[in-house]
């Protein structure tokens, strides 16, 4: 399955950086099964010149407004494998975007712009860059620009559907000694004061902000007009990555879950509707052949108004009789495996989190004629149930969600009842 990630930011947060050393990291497999695997020459290429470029003492370059640089890679988690895509773009892009013009609602938006647009509303997984020094070293009106156009792109991003969103603060160790003397070493307390839009939408969900260091390790370099400048340092180390790529990694495995269960809910549904539409068939044969049977049987009647009031009364016996068989027939008589299956999930995002819900899964098997099987699944005081068609001696697990439960606990006493219709 494919999974769409956002690593997005303002110029100079380092999205290029660290979308390098994240994928150098998982390089090679971690002790709990993460790897990531470059698909194509294309993003292999990108992330190992970059890494050179590191590795040599040098920033890389920062990606230039308007260009996009689309990679791919495969994410193996734990035994499971996603496709991965990712797109490193310009800061400015981000600024010219989302501003107080709203730059996302013009209409003459250019063809690249539309594509980046696209590929934020397409993401269900968001990393959202904030560089500290932004908020410490910059003027009043660039953290003004900046903290709003941080805004307005997460209040884009919470209107056009929902998804999980990690706020990543990078460079934290180049300022962690000022945010410990300023605000008592809390990152939370930083936020809160420099960016209290930001902390409004992170309060309830504070473990989804990472302070982090691509780069940690740095050296003075002197260059030739006798300008100084940090440089990275050959074989730096990084800071901060793990509780992140463990978010990421969990993101990504749950998406993949919720991603499954819409696809069996969709191969029900498309099952459903052509049992449906087959169903329709046979009964619009059926009546064309009732038809000419009924045809028919005027003629015989005509026919034969002579035969005796004993024999029209068998016939009329037998008629009704052949005609309650096939009435039974008709009817589902749903029977259980003695046997279910069941569980919950809670999926937290930043800015709501989604109903708790619990499910049942039960085995059926229709031992009547065609038709509709109602399944309740009553828990904690909540029900819920749902309809699912069956055709004559079919077998198959039905799947029941109770929502808005009052705790994520399942309880032992689950509650399951079939009715049969028509």
């Amino acid at each position: 399955m494919s999974i769409q990630i956002s690593l997005i930011g303002t110029e100079g947060s380092g999205k290029t950086v660290l979308m390098t050393v994240l994928a150098k990291k998982l390089a090679k497999r971690s002790n709990d099964g993460l790897f990531l695997n470059p698909v194509g020459a294309k993003t292999l290429k990108y992330i190992e010149k970059n890494w050179s470029t590191l590795q040599s003492g040098e920033w890389v370059s920062s990606t230039p407004p308007g260009q996009m640089f689309d990679l791919y890679w495969k994410f193996h988690i734990r035994g499971q494998e996603a496709e991965m895509r990712l797109i490193d773009s310009a800061g400015q892009d981000l600024r010219k975007l989302f501003n107080e013009k709203g730059g996302y609602q013009d209409p003459n938006l250019s063809e690249q712009d539309r594509k980046f647009l696209d590929y934020i509303c397409s993401s269900s997984i968001v990393i959202l860059l904030v560089n500290v020094q932004d908020f410490i070293a910059r003027n009043d009106n660039y953290q003004i620009d900046t903290q709003a156009t941080l805004k307005e792109t997460l209040d884009f991003m919470s209107k056009n559907g929902k998804r999980k969103v990690a706020i990543v603060f990078s460079q934290y160790d180049q300022f962690e000694a000022t945010i410990k003397n300023k605000y008592d070493g809390s990152l939370e307390k930083f936020l809160e004061k420099k960016f209290p839009y930001l902390y409004n939408e992170t309060t309830d969900q504070f473990e989804n902000v990472f302070p982090v260091a691509a780069v940690s390790d740095t050296e003075i370099r002197t260059d030739s007009d006798g300008k100084a400048r940090s440089v990275p340092k050959h074989d730096f180390n990084s800071a901060g990555l793990e509780p992140l790529i463990k978010w990421l990694a969990d993101a990504v495995q749950n998406d993949l879950v919720t991603k499954e269960e819409e696809r069996q809910i969709e191969a029900i549904s498309e099952h459903q509707r052509i049992a449906e539409e087959e169903w329709n068939k046979r009964k619009e044969e059926w009546i064309g052949v009732a038809a000419v049977v009924g045809l028919v049987f005027l003629l015989l009647v005509a026919g034969y108004i002579g035969v005796s009031v004993v024999g029209n009364w068998r016939k009329a016996a037998e008629a009704k009789q052949a005609a309650a068989e096939a009435e039974r027939l008709k009817q589902p008589i749903p029977d259980v495996f003695d046997k279910w299956r069941g569980g919950w999930c809670c999926d937290k995002g930043l800015f709501s989190c989604r109903e708790h819900r619990a499910y049942a899964s039960v085995p059926i098997i229709n031992k009547g004629g065609a038709g509709n099987i109602t399944v309740t699944f009553s828990l904690k005081g909540r029900s819920g149930f749902t309809n699912e068609y069956f055709n004559k001696g079919e077998k198959k697990w039905v799947t029941v969600y109770v929502f808005e439960l009052p705790n994520h606990e399942t309880a032992n006493d689950v509650n399951i009842s079939f009715k049969a219709s028509e």
